[in-house]
């Protein structure tokens, strides 16, 4: 069982890997105003860009800060200062591709710093990157000199928005998947080395709803 186990969390994770680099090449994720924005936003507004994030993410009510809220404040702080410098220094590299690809292999992996792969639901996708894009919108309002300027900068900034989304929403239903199919398996290996018969019966409806096919060896 656990060889067969084993055998199917790396087939999985092989998916994940394939399935990670296709949505990642789907869109061209090179941009021409995003990195000097990024840049310019790590130089001079680090602190503040971290801070809206984290007070954009309490406004939207992103189900995840409950567990990080657990933090005391200055290290909460402090965590998503480190976060947000780590998600601009990718994306002044020009290097969106590689930080999406990075934060699927932690979270596919159990690695992400402060959080647990379970801890992340459905909901936390979309309102992470509502917050993020509400936040880099924030900034470029008075970055940009025109309205061209602006335009052209968010853009690119939903081009890598919406990739994220796309990608961290698959990834969310094939880890959902993998959980499903080992708690089957699980079930499965329970009821076939079971020495004795699994009968539930429905009282309600009176009618039998499972069996693990050894009624007859026992009767």
């Amino acid at each position: 069982v656990y060889i067969q186990w084993k055998a199917t969390y790396t087939i999985v994770n092989l998916f994940f890997c394939v399935q990670t680099q296709t949505i990642s090449n789907a869109l061209s994720l090179q941009f021409q105003y995003f990195p000097h924005f990024a840049q310019h936003l790590l130089n001079h507004h680090l602190q503040a860009f971290a801070t809206y994030v984290l007070r954009a993410g309490r406004q939207l009510n992103v189900p995840l800060l409950k567990a990080l809220d657990k933090m005391p404040e200055n290290e909460l702080s402090a965590f998503v200062i480190s976060q947000s410098e780590e998600l601009l220094t990718f994306l002044a590299q020009n290097q969106a591709r590689e930080q999406i690809d990075k934060s699927i292999q932690l979270w596919v992996e159990n690695q992400l710093p402060q959080i647990d792969q379970e801890d992340i639901a459905a909901d936390d996708i979309h309102l992470i990157s509502l917050s993020r894009k509400r936040t880099f919108l924030h900034f470029a309002a008075s970055y940009c000199t025109d309205t061209e300027s602006l335009v052209d900068l968010m853009q690119e900034i939903d081009q890598f928005i919406s990739a994220a989304d796309t990608a961290f929403t698959n990834t969310f239903i094939a880890l959902l998947q993998q959980r499903i199919n080992e708690h089957s398996h699980f079930i499965q290996q329970i009821n076939n080395t079971t020495p004795g018969a699994i009968y539930v019966f429905d009282l309600v409806n009176y009618k039998g709803i499972y069996s693990n096919g050894k009624l007859k060896e026992v009767l």
